[in-house]
């Protein structure tokens, strides 16, 4: 392919001979890969561009219209290769803070961001987890097939691809062309999407280049719910108007003299809760850096084998 043509094309990708994308579905279900929320169908690249996945560029500039290339990647030259200081463990209680609030389940296999960094569980204990940052692709040799469905020369087609590259759809999308501008109707589905905010600019770029239009005029429309705002009202009418002052009684509760000691009761049964909880803390802290010290090296593989492991445990 010549560097710039925008081309659309299926392809396939191999993790040490396991396959792991694809466009194609009969190849996903005949690999027992398939996944019911994924959209197989061919997909468009300007040639010279990166792909979903290493070597699918240089795949691409080596094929032709209606043929096939493929391409083998070491696992230098795709992920990289395994990094054992990559591996990382955690207090018990501080991930599983982090997976909570990030609504995941604190077990094995589980996927969590922290500092920037996607990680996957590894192993649980009861006072600690290990977690790796390594890309779960990283260490494997990597092989991209692709195959060239078609070059796109028709104006139209380049436009609705270049909107499939950057909205990651061009259905509902509406445009036309009248004295050399080319207005596109931005559907409200879309129009408010990070994938469109960050990639409206680069569209106009594109259009530019690939189809000889200079001015690119956007219209994007919201529209205001009046059905449901006119059920709202329905559900209201015949309720009695509410004037100043009133329901005050309602959201503002005078303690009894009563009730103060059962406050203050509370109040010190947290602060002693608390308490517990920082001491039953500072305990496990105690019983985990004595752990970490016997523990034997094969349990934790190459991390705590290490220089560096030993020192960062010492420091605990």
């Amino acid at each position: 392919m010549k560097e710039g043509e925008i081309v659309k094309y299926d392809f396939e990708v191999y993790a040490d001979d396991k396959l792991i994308a694809t466009t194609i579905e009969e190849l996903a279900k005949e690999h027992d890969s398939f996944k019911e929320d994924v959209d197989y169908a061919s997909v468009y690249i300007i040639s010279g561009m990166e792909g979903p996945y290493p070597g699918i560029k240089n795949a691409i500039e080596m094929a032709e219209e209606g043929g096939e290339a493929e391409v083998e990647l070491q696992p230098k030259e795709a992920f990289g290769e395994r990094n054992p200081r990559m591996v990382e463990f955690f207090r018990y209680n501080d991930i599983a803070r982090i997976a909570s609030q990030q609504e995941k389940n604190l077990e094995r296999g589980e996927k969590i961001e922290y500092q920037g960094k996607t990680g996957t569980i590894i192993l649980v204990t009861p006072s600690r987890v290990r977690v790796d940052f390594n890309h779960e692709l990283a260490g494997k040799k990597l092989r991209a097939k692709v195959s060239v469905r078609q070059v796109l020369r028709d104006n139209e087609e380049c436009i609705r691809a270049i909107l499939e590259m950057n909205a990651g759809t061009s259905k509902e999308f509406e445009f036309s062309e009248e004295d050399g501008v080319l207005t596109i109707k931005v559907p409200s589905t879309v129009s408010l999407s990070t994938k469109w905010l960050n990639g409206k600019l680069k569209v106009v770029t594109q259009l530019r280049r690939h189809t000889g239009l200079k001015n690119i005029r956007y219209v994007e429309e919201f529209y205001q719910k009046t059905e449901l705002q006119g059920e709202k009202a329905k559900e209201t009418e015949g309720e009695p108007e509410q004037t100043e002052g009133e329901g005050i009684e309602e959201s503002v509760k005078e303690e009894s003299p009563e009730e103060i000691p059962e406050t203050q009761e509370k109040v010190q049964e947290k602060v002693q809760e608390k308490v517990q909880e920082k001491v039953q803390e500072t305990q496990e802290k105690a019983q985990e850096t004595q752990e970490k010290a016997q523990e034997a090296p094969e349990e934790y593989g190459d991390v705590v084998g290490s220089d560096a492991a030993v020192a960062e445990l010492g420091e605990e």
